[in-house]
């Protein structure tokens, strides 16, 4: 007897475990309970110097000289701010304070209060680069509490989407007016400028 060898032969378009052959899209059934069907991950975007840097660069020292039988004495006062690279601000400040509310001496029991004290003759000369309306600020006496402050300079108009690098000078005049029945001494303090933005 002859044996027929029968050949099929099967369309490509025949699925097979759940793959399609022929260029047709698979079917997914919808992910439910109990499969758990999404995860999640941490997000970490570390980013450094973005914003850039604007910073009090420098406080002069403040001396003032005596001068025999004076009621007041007087000196100057000067600062800098320093921006790097600095997303705008609007508005930014300078303000000052006596650290403590006075100064001191060795030799004397009184101190001298911070409202003895007189900043004035503000200015504010055109910046080196940076941007923005630099303006002096009023000034009036230090506050004795040593926390309130007294205006110095003010920056207005920059633009927060832009990018400033520039050096702003502050400066202008102090006035002591000593107080009655201050001792003879050498008085000590500590004058802080604070960047307000």
């Amino acid at each position: 007897m002859r044996r027929r060898l029968i050949i099929a032969v099967v369309s490509s378009a025949v699925a097979v475990a759940g793959f399609s052959v022929g260029g047709s899209s698979p079917a997914f059934a919808a992910c439910s309970l109990p499969d758990v069907c999404s995860g999640t991950g941490v997000v970490t975007a570390t980013l450094t110097g973005t914003l850039g840097t604007r910073s009090v660069a420098t406080v002069s020292a403040i001396t003032i000289n005596s001068v025999a039988n004076a009621l007041s004495l007087g000196s100057t006062w000067d600062t800098t701010v320093a921006e790097i690279g600095r997303s705008g601000t609007n508005p930014w400040s300078l303000g000052a304070t006596l650290q403590g509310g006075s100064v001191t001496s060795l030799t004397t029991t009184t101190p001298i209060p911070a409202a003895s004290f007189n900043i004035h003759g503000n200015t504010a000369p055109a910046p080196s680069g940076g941007g923005g309306s630099w303006a002096a600020g009023a000034g009036g006496n230090l506050a004795n509490d040593g926390t309130t402050q007294t205006p110095l300079c003010t920056n207005t108009t920059q633009v927060a989407a832009s990018t400033y690098t520039g050096t702003y000078d502050c400066n202008g005049a102090v006035t002591l007016t000593i107080p009655n029945g201050t001792q003879n001494g050498v008085y000590t303090g500590v004058f802080v400028v604070t960047l307000n933005q």
